[in-house]
C-alpha cells in the first residue's frame, strides 16, 4: 500500500531521545518555588493569538476579568497592535466592552516569534517574561498534515521546551495550559503503532503507554504526541500542567463567522457531502466519528477549567491533568449517509463504499489542491488512522461544576447543513 511504502523508506525517529526532558536545571523545579494560586495571575502569556482558536482565547481572557495582562507573542512573526485589531474584527470579536482602546491597555506584545530558540529573545528578556508570569496558555504551533516532524519540530516540540523552561524559571511557578489535539490518542490506532495496552485506550490519561511509528513522515500529530510527552515529564518534576485535547473547531455560535475555510477536517467532511459518499472506515467497537466544538464553546470551558479553584500552591510530583474537550453528542461516520439529503436540502441518497471505491469516485471531479488532499486522506486511513470520539465524562463533571457550557449542538443534520452552507 502507498501510505505503508511510504513510512518504510521515510528516515527513523528516535523517540525517546526525541521524548526526553533534558536533565539540567533549566526544566527542573527549585525547591524553593511555589506555584502561583489562581488569585495570583495578574500576567499571562498566549502564544498562537494569530490562529483561529488562539484569537478567540484571547477575547474571552480579556472579557472575563479586568484584572489581568495578557502578553501575546506571534508565531513565525512579530505581532504589532494594529495586526491583533484587524484579525480579532476578521472575527467579529471587537465589540463595546472589547475595544481597541481595551487592547491597547491590556495587551503587551512580546517582541519575538514563537518559531525561534527562546523567542528570539535575549537570555536576560527571556527570563524578565518567566519572572513575570503566572500561566501560560500555550496555543501556537504549526497544522500541516503533509510535512515531517522534522519540519514541524522548531514549532511544535523546541517551542514547548522553551514554555517548560519559561514556567521554571520564576519563583512562582507558572501553571501551563497546553492546547493539543484528539487526534494524539487516535495514533494508537495506526498499524504500525506500539502500545503496552491491549486495548485502544480512550480516556483522559497521559499519552506514555503508545507510541507512533518511528519514521519523519506524516509529522504533525507525531509532533503533537512528543510535545505531549514533553510536558507530563515537566508536571513529573513538579511543574503544574494542564494538557486540553480539542476535537475540531468550527465557528462561533455567538459571532456567526465560520471557521476558516482551509480546515483539514472541515473539508474532509463537507467533500464527503459534496460527494454523497463516504468511505468504510472503523468498526463497531470503535467508530469513526464526526466530532466538531463551536470555538466559543472550547474556549468558554478551556477557560473555566484553567480557573477552576482547588488547586494546592505547594508542588508535587505528577501534577498533570488532562482534558478532552470534543462534542458531548458526535455523530458516527456511519450515520452520515442517511442524512445527506437533510444537509443538502436535495434528494441525495447517501451512500457508504469501500475505501479504495470511494476514493476512484472523489478523484474523477477533484482539482490539482483537491486530490493533494483526498491522496493523503487516503493514506492516513490505509495506515489504520481512526478517528474516534474519546471518552470526556470526567472533563464533563468538572465542567458542570466551574459553570461551563454543558449544552453544545449535537453534530446533527443541522449542525452540518450549517457549516456545509458556510454559514
Amino acid at each position: 500500500m502507498a501510505g505503508q511504502l511510504m513510512q518504510e523508506g521515510a528516515p527513523k525517529i528516535n523517540w525517546s531521545e526525541e521524548t526526553t526532558l533534558p536533565n539540567d536545571s533549566r526544566y527542573k523545579v527549585s525547591f524553593s518555588s511555589r506555584k502561583s494560586t489562581n488569585l495570583e495571575v495578574s500576567e499571562i502569556l498566549l502564544t498562537g493569538v494569530d490562529s483561529f482558536i488562539g484569537v478567540h482565547m484571547l477575547q474571552t481572557l480579556l472579557s472575563v476579568s479586568n484584572l489581568t495582562r495578557v502578553n501575546v507573542i506571534g508565531t513565525l512573526s512579530e505581532l504589532e497592535h494594529p495586526m491583533l485589531v484587524d484579525y480579532l474584527r476578521k472575527y467579529s470579536l471587537l465589540n463595546e466592552t472589547l475595544t481597541e482602546e481595551t487592547i491597547l491597555s491590556r495587551v503587551c506584545y512580546v517582541p519575538g516569534v514563537l518559531a525561534k530558540p527562546h523567542f528570539g529573545l535575549e537570555a536576560h528578556s527571556f527570563r524578565d517574561l518567566g519572572q513575570k508570569i503566572q500561566a501560560i496558555y500555550h496555543f501556537g504551533g504549526q497544522i500541516s498534515l503533509l510535512k515531517t516532524y522534522t519540519d514541524l519540530k522548531p514549532l511544535n516540540v523546541s517551542s514547548a521546551l522553551d514554555i517548560i523552561e519559561l514556567a521554571a524559571c520564576g519563583k512562582n511557578l507558572a501553571r501551563i495550559h497546553h492546547l493539543s489535539t484528539w487526534s494524539v490518542p487516535h495514533l494508537q490506532t495506526w498499524s504500525a503503532a506500539k502500545r503496552t495496552r491491549s486495548r485502544i485506550d480512550l480516556s483522559e490519561s497521559s499519552p506514555q503507554h503508545f507510541s507512533p511509528p518511528a519514521t519523519d513522515d506524516y509529522g504533525y500529530f507525531k509532533s503533537r504526541w512528543v510535545s505531549e510527552m514533553l510536558m507530563t515529564q515537566a508536571s513529573e518534576r513538579g511543574l503544574p500542567v494542564s494538557i486540553y485535547r480539542a476535537s475540531a473547531v468550527t465557528g462561533s455560535t455567538l459571532t456567526k463567522v465560520p471557521e476558516p475555510a482551509d480546515d483539514f477536517i472541515r473539508r474532509m467532511v463537507l467533500g464527503m457531502i459534496d460527494s454523497g459518499s463516504i468511505p468504510k472506515v472503523g468498526d463497531a467497537e470503535l467508530p469513526f466519528a464526526v466530532d466538531f466544538i463551536p470555538v466559543n464553546y472550547l474556549v468558554t470551558n478551556l477557560y473555566q477549567l484553567s480557573t477552576s479553584r482547588g488547586r494546592s500552591p505547594v508542588p508535587r510530583r505528577g501534577d498533570l491533568s488532562i482534558h478532552h474537550l470534543g462534542n458531548p453528542k458526535p455523530l458516527p461516520l456511519s450515520k452520515l449517509p442517511r442524512l445527506m439529503s437533510e444537509i443538502r436540502g436535495d434528494e441525495t441518497v447517501g451512500e457508504s463504499v469501500g475505501l479504495e471505491e470511494w476514493f476512484r469516485g472523489i478523484m474523477k471531479h477533484a482539482n490539482e489542491d483537491d486530490q493533494l488532499r483526498w491522496g493523503l486522506l487516503r493514506d492516513y486511513l490505509r495506515m489504520g488512522h481512526v478517528m474516534f470520539a474519546l471518552d470526556q465524562k470526567e472533563t464533563e463533571r468538572m465542567v458542570q461544576g466551574v459553570g461551563g457550557e454543558l449544552e453544545i449542538p449535537a453534530v446533527d443534520a443541522r449542525y452540518l447543513k450549517s457549516m456545509w452552507k458556510g454559514v
